[in-house]
């Protein structure tokens, strides 16, 4: 019992970061609507620029902590005018996925200016231990605390008692009475994104010194953050901060308690799990509705940019077609020159597996209206397992795919369970720690292979990337086969109409509920038979390989491709999958982290321009993907599952012509 008290105390001081992190997180949801995934690339400025001028500059760590932090607050506050401003009437799924964007940028330019790990870093507080019981705590972690603790206590009496904190207040309870009675919406913004950046650059600069930091360790630390404003429904800050020390304690212990690899992000997963089935309220969410979804604010720049790319001739019906036949005739092109190039078969089958996975997120993401951010869970599993059949268990390739497809089904109708009764933000924090919980331990599991022999598939030879590829090519095809299918069922109308309007849908005596698991399971078994190609195309792999990043990597290839669009997917494969390779090709490998780059702030540009995508560039004008017919509606639910007769002109199976505004 001894050592679990110790493990508390060390906890308190391990959770001060997740709550300095928390607080701001939970702040700024509660005033502007926004999950933000940017500050762990907030944090990630701070940490390498103190890395750099600490480190290999051996600047004084006061003042390299210094510039450090008010980079990051910099970063924040570029980001609040450039990427949030703009979209800040649209939702929250928007804006969050906006976060990840601006995530990407500084993830990809990090990574190509600094390398993925920071230089040596010196401590900011003199190095030593105090010792409580038998818990040893070092200086550096009291330090966090202490700041911690002076945070919350500094802003608390901001909050109550100055001018300004009582207009953020006003705006927590109701942001459109509090701008009628003139409180400056744009100032509350702003002071939201520079405490974001600053309590994220304290995070890094005190934090970096104490762990293994990579690219990928900073989401991890927003991920025990998220985790901890669970504790607050995203409500309170009081609860958000001790939600932060006792996920740092449970993570303490469950580091003390168990020798498993990973066992603090399982012990992190299983409390979120806990708290999404105890906690039957998340607090009034009617303000950070309102400010989400009261309408697209569309600024005269951008409705004038909409207006000209709608007015572009090339984006017409019998020019689409022509588009796509030309898109076939260079995917078939590719396989013959594949056929004589192993690296260009290579490529070739990354941009497929690219489309695989944005076929998937069509269906959850873009129809089902669920932000998952565990994409990179299931290419994981997808990988490990097929891995583990073939070179464990001697199932030949054929049925290894099939079944490890299957587990995949299996886990997408376990996950999707929470999402019947969480909504999207919710859901997005659930995915992403059950993602980082993978990653950890998972894919640690001594018994899984790290490796994948290539063999045959029916008698192909995959030692050949040209076969690989032109195998995949078949699988895509089915697959978009398979989606385009359901897009053109009441299945698809249901679903959508259980994303837009569930209330109708229950209404009309009918349950979102299994509507939405099936489109999990889908979804779902088709990222994991991607991952399955993935192991194939990799042959030697990691758990680095299927983290964080990856997810949101996928995301944004989605968004930027057409979230709603089937043509998204086709997109993605040959902006993401394919051009990059060419680039690099022409500027050198050092040109590696630009796609990162370019996918962020090429989804930032669309959010803000064209928010379905580059798809709806090549879309007939007027027709929408995702947007049901809601003149159309009870002639939908009436049917149930029944589809309705093609032939007759009032019950038109197409409800692709969004509503007369």
């Amino acid at each position: 019992m001894g050592k679990y008290l110790d493990a508390a105390v060390v906890g308190i001081a391990v959770g001060g970061p997740y709550s300095l992190m928390g607080i701001s997180l939970t702040l700024m949801f509660r005033t502007t609507g926004v999950l933000s995934f940017a500050h762990a690339g907030f944090a990630m400025i701070a940490g390498f620029t103190y890395g750099e001028l600490a480190g290999a500059r051996a600047w004084p760590a006061l003042v390299a902590g210094l510039v450090a932090v008010l980079l990051s607050v910099g970063a924040a506050l570029l980001t609040e005018r450039l990427a949030m401003r703009p979209i800040a009437r649209t939702g929250p799924a928007v804006k969050l996925i906006a976060t990840l964007g601006v995530l990407s940028v500084i993830t990809g330019l990090i990574t190509q200016f600094f390398g993925g790990q920071p230089d040596e870093t010196p401590l900011v507080f003199p190095s030593g231990v105090m010792r409580i019981g038998g818990a040893a705590i070092t200086y550096q972690q009291l330090g966090i605390l202490a700041i911690t603790i002076a945070t919350a206590l500094g802003l608390r009496a901001f909050l109550q008692r100055s001018r300004f904190g009582i207009a953020i207040r006003a705006v927590q309870v109701n942001a459109e009475a509090a701008e009628l009675l003139g409180v400056p919406i744009t100032r509350v913004d702003q002071f939201n994104w520079a405490l974001a950046g600053l309590l994220s650059g304290v995070v890094g600069v005190l934090l970096t010194p104490l762990i293994a930091a990579t690219v990928a360790t900073y989401p991890l630390v927003l991920v025990k953050a998220l985790a901890g404003t669970l504790f607050g429904g995203l409500l309170s800050l009081p609860l958000t901060f001790a939600g932060g020390v006792a996920v740092g304690v449970i993570e303490s212990a469950a580091r003390v308690g168990f020798s498993v690899r990973g066992a603090p992000e399982v012990a992190v997963m299983f409390t979120v799990a806990i708290l999404l089935l105890v906690r039957r309220s998340w607090g009034d969410d009617d303000n950070a509705t309102a400010v989400a979804s009261s309408g697209s604010t569309v600024g005269p720049v951008r409705f004038r940019i909409n207006q000209q790319l709608d007015r572009v001739p090339w984006v017409g019906g019998s020019t689409r077609s022509i588009l796509l036949v030309g898109m076939a005739l260079l995917i078939v092109a590719g396989s013959f020159v594949a056929a004589g190039d192993e690296y260009w078969g290579s490529v070739g089958a990354v941009s497929l597996f690219y489309a695989i996975e944005v076929i998937s997120m069509v269906v959850l993401t873009g129809w089902g209206g669920q932000v998952s951010l565990m994409h990179g869970a299931y290419v994981g599993i997808g990988t490990f397992v097929t891995g583990w059949l073939v070179g464990v268990q001697d199932v030949p390739l054929e049925l290894a795919i099939p079944m490890a497809g299957l587990v995949g089904v299996a886990l997408g109708a376990i996950l999707g369970l929470p999402a019947l009764r969480l909504n999207g933000v919710q859901f997005a924090i659930a995915s992403t720690v059950f993602a980082a919980a993978a990653t950890a331990w998972l894919f640690e599991l001594p018994d899984l292979p790290r490796n994948m022999n290539r063999g045959t598939l029916f008698g192909i030879d995959l030692f050949e990337s040209s076969n690989v590829y032109l195998i995949m090519l078949v699988v895509t095809a089915l697959m978009l086969a398979v989606a385009a299918a359901l897009r053109r069922s009441t299945w698809w109308r249901l679903l959508i109409a259980a994303r837009d309007v569930p209330d109708a849908v229950r209404h009309a005596g009918l349950r979102p509920g299994p509507i939405r698991i099936v489109a999990f399971s889908v979804a779902s078994f088709m990222a994991t038979v991607g991952g399955c190609f993935y192991g194939i195309i990799a042959t030697s792999y990691s758990p680095f390989n299927f983290s964080l990043l990856l997810s949101f990597s996928l995301l944004l290839y989605a968004v930027v491709g057409g979230l709603e669009s089937l043509l998204g997917p086709v997109v993605a494969a040959m902006a993401f999958g394919l051009l990059p390779q060419v680039l690099q090709q022409e500027a050198g490998a050092s040109s590696s982290a630009w796609p990162i780059v370019v996918s962020g702030v090429a989804v930032i540009a669309l959010l803000v321009l064209r928010p379905s995508g580059v798809a709806s560039m090549l879309r007939p004008r007027g027709l929408s993907e995702g947007h049901l017919d809601f003149g159309r509606f009870d002639a939908v639910v009436s049917t149930g599952w029944q589809h309705e007769d093609d032939t007759s002109p009032a019950s038109n199976p197409s409800p692709t012509l969004a509503p007369k505004s």
